[in-house]
């Protein structure tokens, strides 16, 4: 078996695991208060599910996910103090026996018709809807804000950070340069919106350093980034696990971004930057030596004001509006303003 195929069908296997979870908890709900932390863990299986299967393209799979994942949600909510009837359960159990399905199906390789989706589904969700309501922002904002031992949002991010952990591992070894880079990057857009919705910015700072790098680099960069990038993430998984955040990571090791201060001349393009004709009168290798002979302590307010912009960047003409008033107090090395040769 292709490593190509060999990816969707390991998710694959693992959304019936989750399926298994959900089925668990919802089994002997009817006519008891539900268990906040056996919905977290149903809530968690269903999110999974929805966010892997986008990434892996599995569209029909990832819709009646996101539909079991919200009722889930409408059940954390407002269900926390009174028990649900026995209807709602079976309905439950019907919506998960349909993802399996629809699993299944991915599994086969057969093409999923929307008619047929939404005219299997649709009677599931719209009887759960009659007894449950629809999911309103104000249920996304109750259930970001609740106390108690667990955090619905930061287990979300818990589980999304180890799915995406796990599926890169994968990846990283079997899938192409292109797609590797491809899958990284969005990868750290996902988990950027976990982030905000925890609330942590270190987080979030992190997922943007990737989704950065992965805008600069070149292809055959991407296995080492995504290395990087893997440690960072599982640094900021068990960081997550033990409430530990003042370690966690906000940008990834080894890709860092080209400033003033760590500029390295050898990796220095000016033909890509549209530099070449301003570089001709400068004899880079004298250059180089004078840098390093430079006193970086003297530099260290000047080069602050670059560390967010990127190479690129650096040159726009609104980077250098900002800028100007740095170099005012910047003194110029005398080998820059000589006159060539």
């Amino acid at each position: 078996m292709d490593n190509d195929r060999q990816i969707p069908l390991k998710f694959l296997d693992e959304a019936a695991d989750c399926c298994d979870r959900m089925e668990s908890t919802v089994l002997g709900l009817a006519n008891k208060i539900p268990n906040p932390q056996e919905l977290d863990q149903a809530l968690r299986a269903a999110h999974s599910i929805k966010g892997g299967a986008g990434m892996m393209g599995f569209i029909p799979l990832s819709q009646v996910a996101h539909q079991l994942e919200d009722f889930f949600k409408i059940l954390r909510v407002r269900y926390h103090a009174k028990s649900i009837d026995t209807e709602v359960e079976t309905l439950l159990l019907q919506g998960i026996d349909f993802l399996r399905q629809v699993s299944d199906l991915h599994r086969q390789g057969q093409a999923i018709d929307e008619a047929w989706l939404v005219n299997q589904s649709q009677p599931i969700f719209d009887q759960l809807r009659q007894h449950l309501g629809a999911l309103r922002p104000e249920d996304e904002d109750a259930l970001l804000s609740q106390e108690g031992d667990v955090d619905p949002a930061m287990l979300m991010l818990e589980s999304a950070l180890k799915d995406s952990i796990d599926l890169l591992a994968i990846q990283l070894t079997t899938t192409s340069s292109d797609q590797l880079l491809a899958s990284l990057q969005a990868t750290a857009a996902e988990l950027t919106d976990f982030g905000r919705m925890a609330k942590l910015e270190q987080f979030v700072d992190l997922c943007r350093s990737v989704k950065s790098h992965c805008q600069n680099i070149a292809p055959n960069q991407a296995k080492e980034l995504t290395q990087q990038a893997l440690k960072a993430w599982r640094k900021s998984h068990s960081v997550v696990l033990l409430g530990r955040f003042e370690k966690m990571p906000t940008k990834i090791a080894g890709f860092a971004l080209t400033t003033s201060a760590n500029l390295e001349l050898d990796q220095f393009n000016p033909e890509l930057l549209g530099l070449d004709e301003l570089t001709e009168s400068i004899d880079l290798s004298l250059l180089q030596s004078e840098i390093a002979n430079l006193d970086l302590d003297s530099l260290s307010e000047f080069s602050a004001s670059f560390d967010e912009i990127s190479p690129i960047d650096l040159f726009a003409p609104s980077a250098i509006g900002e800028l100007m008033s740095d170099f005012a107090n910047f003194e110029i090395p005398e080998f820059l303003l000589a006159e060539p040769e």
